[in-house]
């Protein structure tokens, strides 16, 4: 998933309309935040694919600790 909030946004509503409870994607690193927020928003769980091209499951670990605590 991209940085753009507005393109992210109408994804999270189109899938709160099609009624599912789960994601899975493939985020850019700065929408992380975004994304937290709005699966929290409109209560759709994240399912993040960590195997993005020329990333490591170490930077993964260090970009994902302590989010999506109690989901």
């Amino acid at each position: 998933m991209s940085i753009d909030l507005e393109k992210n946004t109408r994804l999270f509503q189109m899938a709160q309309e099609l009624e599912l409870k789960n994601l899975t994607v493939i985020p850019e690193y700065d929408a992380l935040d975004h994304l937290e927020e709005l699966a929290e928003l409109y209560d759709i769980r994240l399912a993040i694919h960590k195997m993005r091209q020329g990333v490591c499951m170490t930077q993964w670990s260090k970009f994902t600790r302590g989010r999506g605590q109690g989901q």
